[in-house]
């Protein structure tokens, strides 16, 4: 078993750190069954704005991904290139309390698999993770956590990864970081 410690970020948990900003961003529809996400500015700042109860926003959407990672277990141990194709399917639930307001949102692989590029090796994706966000729509102060752990299985043994993703960002009311951690851990087996 080999254990290695990645300073870079791994395409997968770039486009998590992506999905979660973009997310908070565009926010979502109070619905349920929803396709893609919408925006819903005006309700969301009148809710913030008023005394009243929780109002939740939910949505669901489907990324393609399309894209080659090094996966260093492959080709026996040698690594080698693997494009993957597939879906990303995430869900997400935004609450908005007086002037606080939650994001969760659950990342994982749908149909992904992928092809060694030297050897013709199959690999199939699985996994997910989920981040959360949460802040103040009065000072601007908010805490982002994630944890996202996905496996890349191969035929027979050795060649399997699993990607570990923690990240931590603290912003303070001030709108300066005052904590940040990225862990990311890659495991062969």
């Amino acid at each position: 078993m080999q254990i290695k410690n990645q300073q870079k970020p791994f395409g997968v948990a770039s486009m998590t750190v992506v999905v979660l900003l973009s997310i908070s961003i565009l926010s979502c529809t109070k619905s349920s069954q929803l396709s893609s996400f919408e925006i819903p500015a005006e309700e969301i700042a009148a809710n913030a704005a008023s005394n009243e109860a929780a109002s939740t926003y939910q949505g669901q959407q489907t990324w393609p991904m399309d894209q080659t990672e090094w996966i260093p277990c492959a080709n026996n141990g040698n690594g080698e290139y693997v494009k993957f194709e597939g879906y990303v399917h995430f869900t997400s639930t935004m609450t908005v309390n007086n002037n606080h307001f939650t994001l969760v949102t659950h990342i994982n692989p749908n149909e992904v698999s992928g092809t060694g590029l030297i050897t013709g090796s199959k690999y199939v994706a699985s996994g997910g993770g989920q981040q959360i966000y949460s802040g103040s729509f009065v000072n601007g102060q908010s805490i982002a956590r994630g944890y996202t752990r996905i496996m890349f299985t191969g035929a027979g043994p050795g060649n399997n990864l699993a990607i570990v993703f923690k990240a931590q960002v603290i912003v303070n009311a001030s709108g300066d970081i005052s904590n940040q951690s990225l862990e990311i851990k890659n495991t062969c087996n």
